[in-house]
């Protein structure tokens, strides 16, 4: 009997981007970021956005409009080319017609000078006419991308990084299609595409955020997350698929990109009018935003990743020293000396004390963790840096310090526990019980200790000549009911010295009357695990037919547990959760907002009152995470509805009205 001890730890999703690893924090990075300011962006925003004048070829102009064909448009083009060019860049226009032009800043990179990563914005904007100051759409996108501009000028990086301002986005990313067209038919080696797009609304101040990818770009997208749960870690984003922005481009033309647009949920109520002013955009917010999108592209374009892959000690009754193996990943240069992995250890909530690793093959690293008493519980993580000193990363991720890595404990830990653990033995009393047909046939053991249980295995012996017709159930003392065995034999004889271990090799469905032996049972006895054992333990044996009688003879439970709760199993969750959509009631158009915990396929519907399907909103394989789904209502009539959510694993139906 093999102990079932589950460790209390969270281990968290490694995703391998176009460079090895998994981002890593960085204080570069952190310091770099900490020059953006609320002011700065302020600044920069007012002047795209006609808020205040600007000096365009010496002379002062305000720009009151970007619309694509309005005087303002190429003066805002060429403040843009201006502010690029005046930080050092080589500046080009990219005039691909003669009604558009797109800007273009690059910095050659020192190692990779082939290889590419874009940061980029539409400058043009809405509504058409002399006044269109589009603060939020989307001078805020394009004054992300100069931010990022202005802080990275003076940095040495290894890939080739280019700043774009695109055109005529509105009229249907022609600025950015021409340029991805252009890029694809060179043959560039773009890597990733970070395009910022309305970044600047947050009505509700939740700090929520939308990030639109495919499956080409999911590693990208998986990047920039965890760039934001190390740099921005009170911001919350949900994944969306739209092609309403320049990434899409990108995306048709086989290059990996990403959108940061604010909340698909909490749109700007000023969206392509008058009235997107600077005055109405959250400063906070967007300052949060392109400190995160700056924070993502530097931490790309610098190659700032580590990946830390290890399998997390469990927890036993085992006294002696631990070994825990890891393997540490990076195309940059592992520490050595003060800056060599660690591995952090507490026991019992106390201080965190070290350990080195072990002499290491590549980039194999095993820790040795000191032996605890029985009764102990163990927290630890590991830390790992680069030589040059330019990153950390931590196992779980979010811990910080360099020189000596990881000396910032991250929030969550893994850890295990030592484990007192005892057996228990209990077996029928009095005399065997026979079994009726269509009839149930009851026996309890009662176990008096105290404990939670570890491991159970339950051995029976029943006699009867037409084994296909028993069901034979366990039920635990909080009245969980587990089959061991329903309906298999067929017409053999006996269950005789059965047992049913999860260990097993052979499920009993496979087994062969008379059994005889150790079997899986129908369904796993590790659902009574971590629970308490004291109380009625029942035996439910049915015959499911007539002409054929049996008798109970004997059965035994077989237990190990422990005083101490030291392993938790994970609460089955549901796969996914759907949501109330908004608004509700809805006129012309409203959101659906669902997650999903795993990748997997998908179907949302909607349906009339009678049941009718009236429309598929989407039926894809998605991605895990929070989904935004904004659809059109205006060609159903008034009255209720009801959307369908179907995954693969569940079912959920939420109902909504339409008003007229």
């Amino acid at each position: 009997m093999r102990n079932k001890l589950l460790a209390l730890s969270l281990l968290f999703a490694l995703t391998t981007g176009s460079v090895l690893g998994q981002i890593a924090y960085s204080p570069v990075v952190d310091s770099l970021i900490q020059l953006t300011t609320e002011e700065s962006l302020s600044l920069l925003n007012r002047q795209l956005s006609g808020d205040t004048s600007v000096t365009i070829d010496g002379g002062p102009y305000t720009i009151a409009s970007r619309s694509s064909y309005s005087e303002g448009n190429p003066m805002a083009a060429q403040w843009i080319y201006e502010q690029l060019e005046e930080l050092g860049y080589t500046t080009q226009y990219h005039s691909y017609s003669s009604t558009g032009t797109n800007v273009v800043a690059t910095k050659t990179g020192s190692d990779y000078p082939e290889q590419q990563y874009i940061i980029c914005g539409h400058y043009d904007d809405m509504p058409e006419g002399p006044l269109a100051p589009g603060a939020d759409d989307n001078a805020s996108g394009v004054c992300g991308v100069l931010e990022a501009a202005r802080l990275m000028k003076d940095m040495v990086i290894p890939y080739t990084v280019k700043f774009i301002a695109f055109d005529e986005e509105e009229y249907g990313l022609i600025g950015s299609w021409a340029y991805a067209e252009e890029a694809a038919n060179n043959n560039d080696d773009i890597l990733g595409v970070v395009n910022l797009d309305m970044i600047a609304w947050d009505a509700d101040d939740d700090l929520e955020y939308s990030v639109s990818s495919n499956d080409m770009s999911s590693d990208l997208k998986d990047d920039f997350i965890t760039t934001q749960k190390i740099y921005e870690p009170d911001m919350n984003g949900n994944i969306i698929s739209t092609t309403a922005s320049d990434h899409a481009s990108f995306w048709y033309n086989g290059y990996s990109a990403i959108l940061l647009i604010e909340d698909w949920g909490d749109f700007n109520d000023y969206y392509h009018t008058t009235q997107d002013k600077f005055s109405n955009i959250n400063v906070l917010y967007f300052h949060k935003m392109s400190r995160v999108a700056i924070a993502s592209f530097l931490s790309l374009a610098m190659d700032l990743k580590l990946e830390i892959i290890h399998d997390p000690l469990e927890s036993s009754n085992n006294t002696d020293d631990r070994v825990a193996s890891a393997v540490i990943q990076s195309s940059h240069e592992i520490g050595s000396g003060n800056k060599q992995p660690r591995l952090y250890y507490r026991v019992d909530g106390g201080q965190f004390d070290y350990v080195l690793p072990g002499d290491h093959f590549y980039d194999n690293y095993e820790f040795t963790i000191p032996g605890q008493p029985a009764g102990s519980q163990v927290d630890y993580y590991i830390a790992a840096q680069d030589e040059e000193s330019m990153m950390v990363s931590t196992l779980p991720v979010g811990g910080k310090g360099i020189d000596p890595p990881g000396t910032t404990a991250p929030e969550n830990m893994f850890s295990y526990f030592v484990a007192d653990v005892q057996q228990l033995s209990i077996c029928m009393e009095g005399s065997s019980k026979p079994v009726y047909d269509l009839e149930n046939t009851l026996d309890t053991i009662v176990v008096y200790e105290d404990g939670y249980l570890l491991d159970l295995n339950v051995e029976l012996e029943i006699l009867h000549s037409f084994t296909g017709e028993l069901e034979i159930y366990l039920l635990g003392p909080e009245g969980d009911q587990i089959p061991l065995s329903l309906n298999n034999g067929g017409s053999g004889d006996h269950y005789q010295t059965t047992i049913f271990d999860d260990e097993a090799n052979t499920p009993i469905t496979e087994g062969v009357a008379p059994f005889d032996g150790s079997y899986q049972p129908e369904e796993a006895l590790s659902a009574f695990n971590d629970k308490p054992i004291d109380g009625n333990w029942v035996l439910k044996v049915y015959d499911s037919d007539q002409g054929n009688q049996g008798l109970l003879q004997d059965w035994c439970i077989h237990m190990e547990y422990t005083s101490d709760i030291i392993s938790v199993n994970e609460i089955p969750q549901p796969q996914a959760s759907l949501e109330q959509n908004y608004p509700n009631p809805a006129n012309n158009s409203t959101t659906i907002s669902y997650e999903i915990h795993q990748p997997q396929q998908i179907r949302l519907e909607v349906f009339d009152m009678y049941g009718r399907l009236v429309k598929t909103l989407e039926d894809t394989r998605k991605e895990a995470g929070k989904h935004l789904l904004r659809f059109s209502v205006n060609s159903l009539k008034a009255g209720q509805y009801f959307y369908r959510l179907s995954t693969e694993q569940n079912i959920f139906v939420k109902s909504f009205m339409v008003i007229r």
